[in-house]
């Protein structure tokens, strides 16, 4: 990040006053119910990388869906498949991303595995689950035995999609694991969610979340 993303950043931490943040624009428009994920540790890096001039053609609002879009990615699972983002978006009414630490955290094993507590109901919402960690397939089998995931457990040996989501470092040094959900059309689905040391994200507020969108979406169509 560049000197003034970083000043920005310090000036919304040191405040009390989320309202700035929670009043965009584009937050407005999509009319989420992800405001309690604020009290998660919601935090603006996440967001840069959608709002950079490097991908503005692709991201930019427009008049019918102003929420940014993420990019897609293609990563090798504890399976042995490729597995396409673009592709499982297509199949299911969103994606619940988690980016994680790995099989050695235990943080992001009790996360991985709130998930998979709780995947029948996110079934039911027609969501999809993709764990995501740097390391080894051997890694990724790891945890996905660990916490008994039913849902695609990938792995970032390059870092390619870690990076593309403006995570490079972050899950070493700010984040235990880094949330974003998106709709079929690979746009966000209110604010991403970034967790700190012992803290683990209630799935029950994606769940609400879904809701809400599944909710409105309906009524749209």
């Amino acid at each position: 990040f560049d000197d003034d993303e970083l000043e920005d950043f310090e000036r919304f931490n040191s405040s009390q006053d989320t309202s700035t943040f929670l009043d965009k624009r584009w937050f407005r428009i999509a009319g989420l119910a992800m405001a309690g994920f604020v009290l998660l540790s919601f935090t603006l890096p996440l967001l840069a990388p959608f709002f950079s001039g490097s991908n503005s053609r692709d991201n930019a609002p427009n008049t019918a869906d102003a929420r940014p879009q993420v990019p897609d990615f293609v990563l090798p699972s504890a399976d042995g498949l490729d597995v396409r983002l673009a592709d499982i978006a297509q199949t299911h009414s969103a994606v619940v991303v988690v980016f994680h630490r790995g099989p050695n955290c235990s943080v992001c094993r009790d996360q991985i595995a709130e998930f998979s507590a709780s995947y029948t109901q996110l079934q039911q919402q027609g969501a999809e689950v993709l764990a995501i960690s740097v390391g080894t397939q051997q890694d990724a089998t790891r945890i996905a035995r660990r916490t008994r995931a039913e849902f695609p457990v990938l792995y970032d040996s390059s870092g390619i999609a870690i990076t593309a989501y403006g995570l490079e470092g972050q899950l070493d040094s700010e984040f235990t694991t880094a949330i974003f959900v998106i709709d079929r059309d690979l746009r966000l689905i209110g604010v991403p969610v970034g967790t700190k040391g012992p803290e683990v994200l209630p799935v029950e507020l994606i769940l609400d979340a879904l809701r809400e969108f599944n909710g409105s979406d309906a009524t749209s169509s």
